[in-house]
C-alpha cells in the first residue's frame, strides 16, 4: 500500500519541503502537494484526500501544526509530525492529537521510509476498526427495534419482523418498493406528510433524526408515534451504498413525558400559590397596620373634643401612613420590574459618594465605611432615585450583617468588560450581551452566608431579620433587571459577602432645565376620567376648592363623550391609563385626533408606556401623587 501512497507535505520552510519532496519520490511515494499555512493545509487535506500528511509543528500564520492536527483528526486523515525537537514538552503538546508517528529533522531516508510505512499501516487498521465499530453499533441499536435498509436508489432491501409489525405489512410485499411508499410519516395530529428521512440521508450523506411529534402512518390507516434515526451505509472506500432506518414505538415514552410535564406543571402551580400566599400575607400584615393607623387617626380627627393641634397631628400621621403605603407599592413594582424609571446618563461615582454621604450617619460607628470611587468612569444609564435605593439597601444590609461587633464595609465603583457567559452566571441569569459595564460593589467582612440562604435572599418577603418585610434585595434585583443590568454575589460562611451591581454604560448626562415656579392655576374646565370613584370624588372636590369647573367620567367611552359635550370649555384632561372598558392610551389617541393641542395629564400606578412622555402637551404623574403636583403639571401644560 505504501508504494504508491499519496502524501501531502505541510512545511513552512521551502528548502526543507523541497528536500523532503525529492526524498519521498525516491522512496516511491506520490507527493500530491506542499502547503505552508494551517488554512491551506486543511483545505488541501479536504480537497485532495491524502493517504498521509507530513505535518510540521511550526507554520506560517497564527495557527500552528497542532491546530491543523486537530482538524485532520476530525476528518479521519492520518498525519505524522515533522519536528526538530523531540523533547518531553513537545511530545506532551502534540500527543493529545494522537499522531501516527514523529519524524525528527534532519531526515534520514531509512528512518523516513520506515516511519511512513508504519503510519500508513496503522491508519489503515484504524479506518477498518472504525468501520467495524460503526457496523457493530448499528447492529446493536437494531436489537428490539424496527429496521429498514435501502439501496442507493432508496428501494427497500430488508425489513426486520419488528418493522413489519409496526408498518402492518408483510416483508415480501415491501422489499424492492420505494421506501417513501412504505415508511409514511405525518407531522403532529394533522395529516401533513413529513419528508422521508431516507431521501435526506441519500441526498446529503449524513444521519437524520426525526422530530419529536412525528407519527408512522400504517397500511390500515392507524397511526403510531415513533422516534427514529436514518443513517448512511458506506463501503470500505466510503462509497454510499444505501441507508438504514432504525425506529421504535414511542407511545409509552411520550405518555411518560406528558405525565412528567403534568406533574411539573402542578408543582410549579403549587410553588406559585405558595409564593402568592407569602406575598399576600406580607402585604396584608403591612397594610393592615397602615390602615389601622389611618382609621385611628381619622377617628381622632372626627372627635369633637380633640383640639385643633391634635387634629393636625392626626392628619400628619395619616399622610405619613399613606406615604409608607406608597413606598411599599413602589417597592413591589420595583421587585416585579415594572416600576417607573427615569433613565439618564449618570456619573456612577458621584451618585455613590452622594448616597454614602447621606447614609453614613445610619451606619454604626463601630463599622468603617470605606469608599473607592474614581471620577474618570464613563457614565452609566440609570434612574438616580432607584440607583440610590439600590446602594442604600446594599449598604444597610451590609451594616446589619456585621452587627455590633464592628467591621468594615467597602464601597467601590469601576468599569469592567464582561463576557456573555459571565453575565449568564449572575443572579437570575439575565440574557445580556457581553461588553463594558460600570459596576458598584458593596463588600463587608461580616459572617457571610450559606449557599442555601444566598439562593433565597432575592426572593420577595424572604428575610433573616426578626422584623422587616424582606422586600429590600428583591426590590434591588427588580430595579437592576429593569435597568438591563446584573447582580453578582460572592459569599461564604465566615468570609463576608460582596454584591456587585453591573449597569450598562452610556453618553454623558445632559443638563436638566430648571422649571419655573408654578403660577396660579388657569381657568377652564378639567375633565377627570378614572374608574376609581374615590379618586373622581377627591379631584372633583379639589378643583371646586380651587375655583375650577370639573367634570368626571368613569371610563373610556363616557370620558370621550364628556370631552365632546364640554368641548368649548375643556382646558385639560386628567386621564387614568387602566379602565374596565379600554385603555387610557387608546382614548388619548382619539382625543389627539379631535383636539391635537389639548393638555393631558396621565395618571397611573404603573410605569408609562413607551413613547408616551415623548408626546407634546402630555404630563405623567405616578400614583400616589400630591394634589400640588397635579396643579404644577397642569400649569406646565398651560405654559407649553
Amino acid at each position: 500500500m505504501s508504494a504508491r501512497a499519496r502524501i501531502l507535505i505541510v512545511e513552512d520552510e521551502s528548502m526543507v519541503a523541497d528536500d523532503l519532496h525529492l526524498r519521498l519520490e525516491r522512496l516511491g511515494f506520490d507527493v500530491i502537494g506542499i502547503r505552508d499555512t494551517a488554512a491551506s493545509a486543511v483545505a488541501a487535506a479536504t480537497e485532495l484526500s491524502p493517504d498521509l500528511v507530513l505535518l510540521d509543528i511550526r507554520l506560517k500564520g497564527t495557527a500552528d501544526g497542532v491546530e491543523v492536527a486537530r482538524r485532520l483528526r476530525e476528518r479521519n486523515v492520518g498525519f505524522v509530525f515533522l519536528t526538530a525537537h523531540a523533547d518531553r514538552e513537545t511530545l506532551l503538546r502534540t500527543g493529545v492529537t494522537e499522531p501516527l508517528g514523529y519524524i525528527v529533522k534532519p531526515f534520514e531516508e531509512r528512518g523516513l521510509n520506515a516511519t511512513i510505512a508504519m503510519a500508513l499501516n496503522r491508519h489503515h487498521a484504524e479506518q477498518r476498526q472504525r468501520q467495524l465499530q460503526h457496523w457493530l453499533a448499528t447492529t446493536l441499536r437494531s436489537i428490539g427495534d424496527a429496521v429498514i435498509t435501502t439501496d442507493a436508489c432508496g428501494s427497500v432491501t430488508y425489513v426486520n419482523p419488528v418493522a413489519a409489525q409496526l408498518l402492518g405489512v408483510d416483508v415480501e410485499a415491501v422489499v424492492g418498493r420505494p421506501v417513501a411508499d412504505v415508511f409514511v410519516l405525518v407531522q403532529g395530529t394533522g395529516l401533513v406528510r413529513e419528508a422521508c428521512p431516507v431521501a435526506l440521508v441519500l441526498a446529503n450523506g449524513v444521519s437524520v433524526w426525526l422530530q419529536d411529534d412525528v407519527w408512522l402512518q400504517r397500511r390500515d390507516g392507524t397511526r403510531v408515534p415513533i422516534e427514529d434515526c436514518a443513517s448512511p451505509i458506506r463501503d470500505d472506500d466510503g462509497r454510499l451504498l444505501g441507508a438504514v432506518v432504525i425506529f421504535r414505538d414511542a407511545s409509552q415514552r411520550r405518555q411518560l413525558v406528558a405525565e412528567q410535564q403534568r406533574v411539573a406543571k402542578r408543582l410549579l402551580d403549587a410553588e406559585r400559590l405558595r409564593g402568592l400566599g407569602v406575598l399576600a400575607g406580607g402585604l396584608a400584615h403591612d397594610f393592615n397596620n397602615i390602615l389601622t393607623s389611618i382609621l385611628g387617626n381619622v377617628a381622632q380627627s372626627e372627635d369633637s373634643d380633640v383640639s385643633t393641634t391634635e387634629r393636625l397631628r392626626s392628619l400628619a400621621a395619616i399622610k405619613s401612613a399613606a406615604l409608607t403605603a406608597a413606598d411599599i407599592c413602589r417597592q413591589m413594582m420595583d421587585t416585579a420590574g415594572i416600576g417607573r424609571v427615569d433613565l439618564q446618563a449618570l456619573d456612577l461615582s458621584a451618585v455613590t459618594l452622594e448616597v454614602v454621604r447621606v447614609i453614613a450617619a445610619a451606619v454604626p460607628r463601630a463599622i468603617a465605611l470605606q469608599v473607592e470611587a474614581p471620577r474618570t468612569l464613563p457614565a452609566v444609564i440609570a434612574d438616580r432615585r432607584q440607583l440610590g435605593q439600590v446602594l442604600t439597601n446594599l449598604i444597610l444590609n451590609a451594616a446589619e450583617a456585621i452587627g455590633e461587633r464592628g467591621g468594615a464595609i467597602q464601597v467601590r465603583t469601576g468599569l469592567g468588560r464582561e463576557s456573555a457567559a459571565a453575565l449568564e452566571a449572575t443572579i437570575g441569569s439575565p440574557q445580556l450581551p457581553g461588553g463594558d459595564y460600570g459596576f458598584v460593589e458593596v463588600a463587608d467582612d461580616g459572617p457571610g452566608m450559606t449557599a442555601e440562604i444566598a439562593a433565597q435572599i432575592f426572593e420577595p418577603f424572604f428575610t433573616t431579620k426578626f422584623a422587616g418585610r424582606g422586600l429590600g434585595l428583591a426590590g434591588v434585583l427588580g430595579i437592576v433587571r429593569r435597568h438591563h443590568g446584573a447582580i453578582a454575589l460572592t459569599t461564604a460562611p465566615g468570609r463576608g459577602a460582596a454584591f456587585r451591581v453591573l449597569l450598562p454604560v452610556g453618553s454623558p448626562a445632559e443638563s436638566l432645565a430648571v422649571s419655573a415656579p408654578p403660577r396660579p392655576a388657569p381657568v377652564g374646565t378639567v375633565v377627570v376620567i378614572d374608574d376609581d370613584p374615590g379618586i373622581r370624588e377627591l379631584l372633583l372636590r379639589w378643583f371646586s376648592i380651587r375655583g375650577r369647573q370639573c367634570v368626571v367620567a368613569d371610563g373610556v367611552e363616557s370620558g370621550f363623550l364628556a370631552c365632546v359635550e364640554h368641548a368649548e370649555q375643556v382646558a385639560a384632561v386628567v386621564l387614568d391609563l387602566t379602565m374596565p372598558d379600554g385603555s387610557g392610551t387608546s382614548l388619548l389617541a382619539r382625543l389627539r385626533q379631535r383636539w391635537p393641542n389639548l393638555p393631558v395629564v396621565v395618571i397611573s400606578g404603573l410605569a408609562p408606556p413607551a413613547g408616551l412622555l415623548a408626546q407634546a402637551r402630555v404630563e405623567f404623574l405616578a400614583k400616589p401623587f400630591a394634589l400640588g403636583e397635579l396643579d404644577a403639571a397642569l400649569e406646565r401644560l398651560a405654559r407649553a
